[in-house]
């Protein structure tokens, strides 16, 4: 066992149990005291053949080219994208139901904010780092609608007074697209 002192209270017990792979255990100076008994030793030998048993049976999926990101990876963020665009029409519909109207020649008037359907999802290639970058592309609408009243106006087509394009950028970190 080898133990290294971290701060006043605690030391660090590492024990290997394979060649790759070490169990960290944390005890308190004030007496605690990690023993390892005879059968458990007897054990770490057999302990050490099971755990290297699976990995050889595993088969690894061979590396993807050079410049090009694992099928997984180009998977999940086609998926990803589809969900946030799934999130961009929940958020224009929700933007539908809170419109603020506000008065106008013509009776009343009000905008809200929608997003186009046409997109772009594009993974970008691997950095330097390994880090996965996507980049989805989509435009956003400001609709209004007018009428003579708050109900003719929300049952009204929308006029579409401007419009922006948009370009967010993702990270995909320990398995997840991050935004």
């Amino acid at each position: 066992m080898e133990g290294a002192l971290k701060g006043s209270w605690v030391y660090e017990v590492e024990i290997a149990v394979s060649r790759t792979w070490h169990r960290t255990i944390f005890a308190s100076v004030l007496g605690s005291a990690m023993l390892m008994t005879a059968s458990q030793a007897a054990d770490a030998p057999a302990k050490k053949k099971a755990a290297a048993a699976p990995a050889a049976k595993k088969e690894k999926e061979p590396p993807p080219p050079p410049g090009e990101h694992s099928p997984e990876v180009q998977s999940s963020f086609k998926d990803f994208c589809e969900v946030w665009m799934g999130k961009l029409v929940e958020r224009e519909r929700f933007n539908k139901q809170q419109i603020k109207w506000h008065p106008a020649a013509s009776g009343v008037e009000g905008d809200y904010v929608g997003y186009s359907v046409e997109h772009t999802c594009d993974l970008r290639p691997p950095t330097d780092s390994g880090v996965a970058v996507g980049k989805v592309t989509y435009r956003e609408l400001i609709y209004r609608k007018r009428g003579p009243s708050a109900e003719a106006a929300a049952a009204s087509e929308p006029e579409i007074v401007e419009v922006t394009e948009i370009t967010e950028i993702f990270r995909r970190e320990k398995g997840k697209w991050i935004y």
